[in-house]
């Protein structure tokens, strides 16, 4: 599994590569022993590309360091068709790793692999350092209002401006809601905030909760948690008229806590309307069906009771769980470690770590334990980089074994063509001229038997029609008058040279003259 920064490349061979390699292996084992190229690595490679399993990061860049090395090899003789000693053994070992098509795709992992790895240093630069002063928490444990216990809009600005400028917010979320008019206005401020909130609701998001967590970035939801909508609600005395106007204020309240729901999960208004009619509860899971989450977490560490008489729709798991009634506040858990606390406990951690914790309100405990599983992950890591190394160092070991016998099977090979060069020289000019002489003999003897056989011929079958009696002059004459002829040269010594010189005048006669002496 590759990490997480090159999720986005594709390591599985693309089919040119496959096909390549494959080619490669088939190509392999058509060649005889002595001539294949490539090692015992380069065949296994092959395989693995040929059947388009992915391939390891650490794959990816010893496949580009193999090309830029044998690059040199497609100079040699014998790498391009056509050349004396095709396929040689470099090219046949080149193929084997995906040839030209491995080469280039190689090379494109390896520059999309430098990228994400300075795309990720770069990252890590910019938002782990410095990044936990930067970041920032604020709560909302309690009711939304202006009374006694309750969190006002101003409380919310003061505690906001306590933060200083932060780049990132986490705002802890869990109320039961209270005055929307408030609740408004601290909805207003995170969404003119210039940090990037996230709200983790932890507990509840209930009422005008549910309003003011919609104005985050990102809102995040613990698994047992909840999520409720309902229409806004008051409580007063007057005439119709007072009634009147405000039934036609919370009329225009509810038209934009819609505007809110609508904007985040885009469900058509009227569906939120009923919803909000029918005081609508949702878990983590229902709320990121619909929309209103986007993801949610383990459950928090920090959960304060929360009062839900004023509701009229509290599902019955709820005033059965962690929402008891009337709680009091003294029943609230462990909280969360701070920063210094963090550093303490978990000796050797780095920014990254202790913003994690931070995000996840972790106690020391809990930071502690997610600590000594980061150790043990990276453990693992090293362990399985050194099985790597020493993977890596094998089979060059095994390379260059191969490669040993290979230079030793070159050599056997060039002693041999050398020794068979050897074999073929070319015999001394005076044996060459023995032999010619023989020749020479055995073919006038060879030439003086078929006369005699032909004088035979003559003697014993019926008289031969000749060409005198057709007017022309036979073979048989032309024959001997050439014989005759040659015997009065003077470098023509004997019976045989004028055989042999009549010969060489005209090779038809000789023929045609043992033909005719054929003829019945």
């Amino acid at each position: 599994m590759p990490p997480v920064k090159y999720e986005h490349i594709d390591f599985k061979p693309p089919v040119s590569v496959a096909d390549a390699a494959r080619a490669a292996l088939q190509l392999r084992a058509s060649q005889s022993k002595s001539k294949r190229g490539g090692t015992a690595v380069g065949v296994a490679r092959a395989r693995q590309l040929a059947n388009r399993q992915n391939v390891s990061p650490s794959t990816a860049r010893r496949m580009k360091a193999y090309f830029d090395r044998h690059e040199v090899d497609k100079q040699a003789t014998g790498f391009k068709r056509g050349e004396k000693g095709f396929p040689s053994r470099g090219k046949q070992a080149w193929e084997l790793w995906g040839g030209n098509a491995g080469y280039g795709w190689a090379k494109k992992l390896v520059r999309q692999m430098n990228a994400a790895d300075e795309k990720a240093k770069a990252e890590r630069e910019l938002t782990i350092t410095n990044k936990v002063e930067q970041m920032a928490s604020v709560r909302i444990y309690d009711p939304i209002g202006t009374g006694d216990g309750e969190l006002s809009a101003k409380s919310f600005k003061m505690a906001l401006d306590d933060l200083g400028e932060p780049k990132a917010i986490t705002l802890h979320v869990n109320s039961q809601g209270g005055s929307v008019i408030e609740g408004i206005a601290i909805a207003g401020m995170i969404e003119r905030h210039p940090a990037k909130v996230t709200a983790l609701i932890e507990g509840g998001a209930l009422s005008i909760a549910s309003y003011i967590v919609m104005k985050a970035d990102r809102v995040v939801m613990s698994n047992d948690a909840w999520l409720m909508i309902h229409n806004p609600m008051t409580a007063m005395q007057g005439d119709s008229g007072e009634f009147k106007k405000a039934a036609n204020m919370m009329d225009r309240m509810a038209s934009q806590l819609v505007d809110a729901y609508e904007r985040r999960t885009g469900i058509d208004r009227d569906k939120i309307h009923q919803m909000m009619d029918d005081e609508t509860w949702m878990t983590a899971d229902e709320a990121i069906a619909l929309g209103f989450v986007d993801d949610k977490t383990e459950p928090a560490t920090t959960v304060q009771s929360l009062d839900v008489q004023a509701f009229r729709n509290v599902p019955l798991v709820v005033a059965q769980s962690g929402f008891k009634l009337n709680a009091s506040p003294e029943k609230e858990t462990i909280m969360a470690a701070s920063i210094k606390e963090i550093k303490a406990a978990c000796k050797g951690c780095d920014a990254e770590f202790v913003l994690e914790q931070l995000e996840a309100n972790a106690t020391i405990s809990e930071a502690l334990a997610s600590f000594s599983q980061v150790v043990n992950k990276t453990n693992a890591e090293l362990k399985e980089e050194v099985e790597s190394l020493k993977e890596t160092i094998e089979a060059m070991e095994e390379e260059h074994k191969a490669m040993e016998e290979e230079h030793k099977a070159m050599q056997e090979e060039y002693a041999a063509m050398e020794e068979e060069k050897e074999n073929e020289e070319p015999l001394p000019d005076e044996e060459e001229e023995e032999v010619e002489e023989v020749e020479e003999e055995e073919e006038v003897e060879a030439m003086e038997e078929e006369e005699k056989k032909a004088v035979v011929n003559r003697s014993t079958q019926k008289p031969v029609r000749r060409a005198k009696q057709r007017g022309v002059k036979s073979a048989t004459a032309e024959w001997q008058q050439a014989i005759a002829d040659a015997r009065q040269l003077p470098h023509i010594n004997s019976n045989a040279e004028a055989v042999k010189y009549a010969n060489r005048q005209d090779k038809t006669l000789r023929e045609r003259m043992l033909a005719e002496c054929q003829v019945r």
